[in-house]
């Protein structure tokens, strides 16, 4: 009896078993699951501003990007936010973004297209690629990534700005709760490609959203006009999808950082005064500048002076000097094509120039930032000196109205060697521009000229009225003798 009943045991659950094979079988004939698809890379610009007479810095920007930290869960009107895919190749994480560099001899062009459009400033453009390569997605979704640019230069840049009403403003940091940066949310949208028919379902990437800032909340629900874009290739851009109002509450999109190189122009001009100052002597000046990047360019202006010193002078010292010439290591070396000046390898430029009443050489292009500084000596002979420091607001109007004998407003006496800070940013009718550095250095030369008689020319007037009245004396004494005579 035991033995059928264990019998019968066996063969109910035997025959629970074989029932369920079937159902195995159907249930792994019909699951599907997505087939992974791969990222592409996507791009945004990277615009460096500067004033138009300013050489285009020798710098490197870099950027950091990383996945939502955790998933946002979706609402009645908004999608759920996925932290976006990462990889680690070898010692890479992906995606990643890297450096891009500007040299001196990137081209420039107008500011047009950055947005900012103010006469009298250049910009350089240039691609950023966000690397997705090595990423997969194997649902759909939409995955987050936040982008932020490193501020760790300090030499005269101003990050991520925009035009304001009437200057150039910088846009504030955002914090995530931990640190605080100048922040872009990325946003790639993965889509079912509904492709019902094929063993596995399909997925497509339809876009990569670039928005403002660090955004927190999750794009419209709304399915109307959401995404109509192709799959995305290697070289397209940040696009304008989803459309206009379907983006997270309060998110601007974007494609670009824009950051400002800051720079001033430093000029000196040369103006002499009193009955003794020659209009015609030159005078010498050493310029000497420190704390820039090797290699930085500064250009020299001499429209206001002359290339070559060849005009007459009471003192003939510096006749065939040039304006054209850096000093290096001792000795004078042509400026570079453009007259420009360069940085030697430990920051440091050494300029010498020559100036008479009315003249003014400009050098363009210092960066504002703590570390450069410029000194300026003039070699005043036998003159007094006097000078005016930063007379001018816009242009050179002022100094040159100076230098022909006009009057300043300024003081005198402003310190000849100083840092190249910003000192005001506004907005002029020529555009937008920084106040720049100018000095007019006044030497001044008299004499006093005594009354009465002088004594060094007595002596020839006493003899000469001697020889006159010795003359006189013989003719009349031969007239008389004449007379008696007859």
């Amino acid at each position: 009896m035991k033995k059928m009943k264990r019998f019968v045991a066996a063969f109910a659950a035997t025959t629970v078993l074989m029932s369920c094979v079937p159902s195995m079988a159907w249930a792994d004939s019909t699951t599907k699951t997505y087939n992974a698809i791969n990222a592409q890379n996507t791009q945004f610009n990277k615009y460096l501003i500067m004033d138009e007479n300013a050489d285009v810095p020798i710098i490197t920007f870099n950027y950091v990007i990383t996945p939502l930290a955790s998933k946002i869960d979706a609402t009645a009107t908004t999608l759920a936010v996925l932290p976006g895919i990462t990889k680690t190749v070898g010692s890479v994480v992906y995606p990643k973004i890297d450096a891009v560099s500007f040299t001196a001899d990137d081209s420039k062009s107008d500011t047009t297209e950055a947005g900012i459009g103010f006469i009298g400033y250049k910009q350089v453009v240039k691609p950023v690629v966000v690397d997705f390569s090595n990423i997969e997605f194997t649902e759909p979704g939409v995955y987050r990534y936040y982008i932020y640019e490193v501020d760790s230069d300090t030499s005269g840049i101003s990050y991520d700005v925009k035009k304001g009403t009437t200057a150039l403003e910088q846009k504030a940091k955002v914090s995530n709760g931990t640190d605080s940066h100048y922040y872009r949310t990325l946003d790639v949208y993965v889509e079912d490609d509904n492709n019902t028919g094929a063993e596995n379902y399909s997925l497509r990437v339809t876009d990569y959203i670039l928005y403002d800032g660090y955004i927190t909340g999750g794009p419209s629900s709304d399915s109307t006009n959401q995404s109509a874009d192709s799959a995305i290739d290697t070289t397209d851009t940040i696009v304008a999808d989803p459309a206009n109002g379907k983006e997270p509450a309060g998110a601007v999109k974007s494609d670009k950082y824009i950051n400002y190189y800051d720079t001033k122009n430093l000029t000196i001009g040369k103006r002499v005064t009193g009955n003794q100052g020659s209009r015609d002597k030159y005078f010498k000046f050493t310029v000497d500048i420190t704390g820039l990047t090797a290699g930085t360019l500064l250009g020299v202006d001499i429209s206001g002076a002359e290339a070559t010193v060849t005009d007459p002078s009471v003192t003939q010292t510096y006749i065939g000097r040039s304006n054209l010439k850096q000093i290096i290591s001792g000795n004078e070396v042509d400026l570079q094509t453009g007259n420009k000046l360069i940085a030697q390898n430990d920051g440091t430029v050494k300029y010498v120039c020559y100036l008479k009443n009315n003249q003014y050489i400009t050098i363009n292009g210092l960066p504002t930032n703590s570390a450069a500084k410029y000194s300026i000596t003039e070699d005043k002979e036998d003159y007094t000196e006097s000078y005016y420091g930063d007379i001018t607001g816009n242009g050179k109007t002022d100094l040159t109205t100076f230098l022909s004998n006009g009057t300043v407003s300024t003081g005198m006496g402003d310190a000849k060697t100083a840092e190249i800070t910003e000192v005001n940013v506004k907005e002029s009718a020529e555009g937008l521009e920084s106040n720049d550095i100018e000095y007019a250095f006044l030497n001044e030369k008299n004499g006093v000229i005594p009354t009465g008689i002088i004594m060094s020319v007595a002596p020839a007037v006493i003899v000469g009225i001697g020889v006159l009245a010795a003359i006189f004396a013989l003719v009349l004494g031969g007239k008389k003798k004449e007379l008696d005579e007859e």
